[in-house]
């Protein structure tokens, strides 16, 4: 059993060996991601002089499985033969980014954690709702490489010459063009995941989500989705975050009626079930039908 590198000295000597292999015209460096929640990645980012894309082939399990005794030079290999394998190596254009009118229609929004997110967020034009960040991203598709998107900052803002409340305008008109809401009946949607049929004993209960099932918590605070849900059912909302990539969405009165706090439900699954990436917040939120306003939950 290996024992005696640190993950960062690991990266490093990665980085190197996969640097000799490839030869001139590379770029090869170990780079420390921070992703949603402070969760952080180790990489090793690989760049082709000529191109204009540097893939992120991310290292932690590479790590345990040197642990577990496997070489470092085997590992090396491993990361070169992958990044000439699927494509990795090519460019995408990318080109409609550095034009605003073009960028526009790519525009979308995902909620995070405020307080989680600090630090990504300091460069970040977001837009806050109670304890969330709702963070402006521009939706990439590539036909080889999938679907991602680019997180928006400032300078993006200095490229295209456009204010923040300029920003927010196009995402707000473009948003569910991009990121299509998806609602479902939570029975439906349970039935569908464990592939148990389930009772519509939870009627007027609905999961809140994108098209794509990912990132979509957002969805439940795009322009007029509560708004829709709450007169469809005639009754103020409670909107529990799930995770990051939906919502629950429920009348307010289940509230009162239920045998266990929402606050102490958000806990124990954000403990036990979901993942510290994919955790949105810890608390609940109550939507009032009248005044079409969000705040936080109080039992």
């Amino acid at each position: 059993m290996n024992t005696d590198l640190r993950i960062q000295d690991f990266g490093v000597l990665l980085a190197d060996g996969a640097k000799d292999s490839l030869g001139d015209g590379y770029s090869v460096e170990y780079k420390e991601v921070i992703k949603n929640n402070g969760v952080v990645y180790h990489a090793i980012v690989i760049k082709k002089e000529e191109e204009n894309v540097a893939p992120t082939i991310y290292i932690d399990e590479l790590y345990r499985e040197y642990l577990k005794g496997k070489k470092v030079k085997t590992l090396t290999d491993e990361i070169v033969k992958f990044y000439f394998s699927g494509n990795l190596s090519r460019n995408v254009n990318i080109d409609f980014f550095t034009d605003f009118s073009k960028a526009c229609a790519h525009l979308c929004f995902k909620a995070i954690n405020l307080e989680k997110n600090r630090q990504i967020l300091s460069e970040v034009p977001y837009r806050q709702i109670e304890d969330l960040a709702m963070v402006p991203i521009c939706c990439v598709n590539d036909r080889d490489l999938g679907s991602g998107n680019i997180m928006i900052n400032r300078k993006h803002l200095e490229l295209w010459e456009i204010s923040e409340e300029e920003l927010w305008e196009n995402i707000y008109e473009n948003a569910e063009k991009i990121s299509p809401v998806k609602v479902v009946g939570i029975s439906e949607y349970l039935s569908k995941q464990t592939g148990i049929p389930f009772e519509e004993y939870l009627s007027n209960v609905y999961v809140v989500s994108n098209s794509e099932m990912r990132n979509g918590a957002s969805a439940a605070f795009f322009p007029g989705v509560l708004k829709k849900i709450a007169d469809k059912i005639e009754a103020d909302l409670i909107v529990i975050p799930s995770s990051v990539h939906e919502t629950i969405v429920m009348p307010s009165y289940m509230g009162d009626k239920a045998e266990f706090t929402i606050a102490q439900m958000i806990r124990e699954v954000n403990e036990s079930v979901v993942t510290d990436e994919e955790i949105l917040g810890d608390n609940a939120y109550f939507y009032d039908r009248a005044e079409n306003k969000l705040k936080i939950y109080e039992e």
